[in-house]
């Protein structure tokens, strides 16, 4: 079967003996691609193999060459494994094999065997596939638009699935509504190169505007969509039961225009009410991103009980949504939208239901032990929560009920979350690092690292920077192996997470008469690290063993005059509220 990019696993074939009747050691072996036909079976190729004794009487062959070139979507194929005496009648064979040979004639002209495997059918992408729009054109957030897709050819048509999206058209090109009521356009629009699944790509298709209006499903239309201010072409993607992935052609449209008459904030908590009854988190998610090109436009009356109502709505799709890979991703983008506009970040209290929404989500995706999230969806989170972060320390952000240090603990407890989300998709020994740095310099990042805990007890800990002794990991090891006598589900790993807070002190409300605080400036480089095991922080009692960090040093800049300037590192005391150096030492 072909996925979106064309992959086979290793077809495997073991071959079996005793001592009374052993696998001859001198008998050569290759595969072949059969063309299942009547009333003999077709040679298509032969393919490269690898052979391996597994033991004394059992010979592992395997072969991972797939050749889609040979094949045809839809027809019979099969594999085949040839077996000969000697590798003079195996090169007899291969010197007679012509693609559209009969395979099993063939062999036995040279005195060679052959064991074919079950059919499988070829699967070609869906393809061919249309996209319909009604109306044409429509005003933002009033006008309700009809998707729908049709007319795609596919081996199993009747088992695909379907998935939306909408693009902004290129400033060079515009949409317009011609004299017979259709839409045309001025200049010329071209299909750009889309990668759907590589989030590293700059072609990737949210950094090219697009929006996932529905992910797949097996209804091929969708109903009751917003779209906001602008000129948009729309595709459909569809797949089959195999993974096999294809896309629809282009449908340019709608166009959509300015209502005629503005949309009161009263207006606006109408439709959210009609689409939050709905449940349908697709419809929320897609009414919000409309509804903040409006409010971009200057149509609302009240920019900050706007922006509330979108927070609030958002906060009511976390009640509803799947936690998948692909709702995940566009809560993340559609949340980022929402904290672009201004007035989403001038209130404390705005920000923290931001951070709300994020928790949910990361809430409802431990619960569910989601895998299928991907590094995108990571890192959309993240940017958020550096959004806030950098808002709730902004002198001009109101803070409203809510201090400094309160929006920070509940952000933290978010960034937490995250890290436990990609940790659970970690395999011992395996390493990430989620980053969202922007143009100023300001952000966080992400250090994750699994590592086995009987490695870890017996020979230290050394991950992303950061080295400790096994000893500190003892009472840890002796607390999991009482929950495996105890019947209980244990977990034979340390996690270590590492958040760090690029030019950005969390602890910036902190009292500058206290401690070492008035020499932590706002714009330091703030560390987290916490030990876990089994999904709950590891305390340590020993005091002796020291734990090594590894800081990047912010750029040394000219000291007073007679002065030098001497690298520090200092620790938070939460309980003191205040930095202190007291059993801290750079080594390096």
């Amino acid at each position: 079967t072909g996925g979106y990019v064309p992959s086979f696993g290793f077809v495997k074939s073991f071959v079996r003996g005793d001592e009374e009747c052993p696998v001859p050691m001198t008998w050569f072996w290759d595969y072949v691609l059969l063309k299942d036909e009547e009333p003999e079976p077709l040679v298509l190729s032969r393919l490269g193999s690898y052979q391996k004794w597994v033991s004394d009487d059992e010979l592992l062959l395997r072969t991972g060459d797939f050749q889609p070139e040979h094949m045809v979507p839809g027809e019979l194929y099969s594999y085949a494994l040839m077996m000969a005496s000697s590798a003079e009648a195996m090169d007899n064979v291969t010197a007679a094999m012509r693609e559209g040979a009969e395979f099993y004639p063939l062999l036995h002209r040279f005195g060679a065997k052959g064991l074919q495997s079950a059919p499988f059918v070829a699967d070609g992408s869906p393809k061919d596939g249309s996209v319909f729009l009604q109306p044409l054109v429509g005003e933002a957030l009033t006008t309700l638009f009809a998707i729908s897709t049709s007319n795609w050819l596919d081996e199993e048509e009747t088992t695909l699935e379907y998935a939306f999206y909408q693009f902004p058209l290129p400033d060079a090109v515009t949409l317009y509504e011609n004299e017979e009521g259709e839409l045309a356009t001025r200049g010329n629009f071209e299909l750009p190169f889309i990668e759907w699944h590589d989030h590293n790509s700059k072609a990737y298709y949210v950094k090219q505007g697009g929006l996932e209006l529905r992910g797949f499903s097996s209804s091929k239309s969708l109903r009751d969509v917003r779209f906001g201010i602008g000129s948009f072409f729309l595709l459909a993607r569809a797949r089959d039961v195999h993974g096999a992935e294809g896309l629809s052609r282009v449908f340019l449209g709608p166009l959509v225009t300015e209502p005629a008459v503005a949309i009161s904030t009263e207006e606006v908590e109408f439709m959210l009410d009609g689409v939050l009854a709905s449940g349908d988190a697709n419809g929320i998610l897609n009414t919000v991103d409309s509804l903040l090109s409006v409010s971009a436009g200057g149509n609302s009356s009240d920019d900050a009980a706007f922006a509330q109502a979108t927070l609030n709505a958002l906060i009511s799709a976390t009640a509803v949504i799947e936690p998948t890979a692909s709702s995940m991703r566009k809560m993340a983008g559609v949340l980022s939208d929402v904290l672009d506009s201004s007035a989403a970040v001038v209130d404390a209290e705005m920000l923290a239901k931001a951070s709300d929404v994020l928790s949910s989500c990361l809430d409802a995706m431990l619960e569910a032990g989601s895998t299928d999230v991907g590094q995108d969806t990571y890192e959309g989170f993240l940017g958020n929560l550096a959004t806030i972060s950098i808002g709730t320390d902004d002198d001009h952000v109101s803070s409203g009920s809510l201090s400094k240090e309160d929006t920070f603990l509940q952000t933290a407890g978010v960034i937490s979350k995250l890290g436990s989300a990609v940790l659970n998709n970690l395999a011992p020994g395996a390493t990430n690092s989620v980053t969202s740095i922007g143009e100023d310099g300001k952000g966080l990042k992400l250090q994750l690292a699994k590592e086995d805990l009987g490695s870890v007890t017996s020979g230290g800990l050394v991950a992303n920077g950061v080295a400790a002794p096994g000893s500190l990991f003892a009472a840890a090891a002796i607390a999991n192996a009482r929950r495996l006598q105890a019947g209980v589900d244990a977990c034979s790993s340390v996690e270590v997470s590492e958040s760090e807070w690029v030019k950005n002190n969390p602890y910036s409300f902190a009292d500058v008469s206290l401690g070492y605080n008035q020499h932590v400036q706002a714009n330091s480089n703030v560390k987290f690290l916490d030990f876990l095991q089994c999904g709950s922080s590891v305390s340590f009692s020993d005091a002796s063993q020291n734990i090594s960090v590894a800081v990047t040093l912010p750029k040394r800049g000219e000291p007073p005059w007679e002065f030098r300037l001497h690298p520090y590192c200092a620790m938070w005391d939460d309980l003191q509220k205040q930095w202190n150096i007291d059993g801290l030492e750079i080594e390096n």
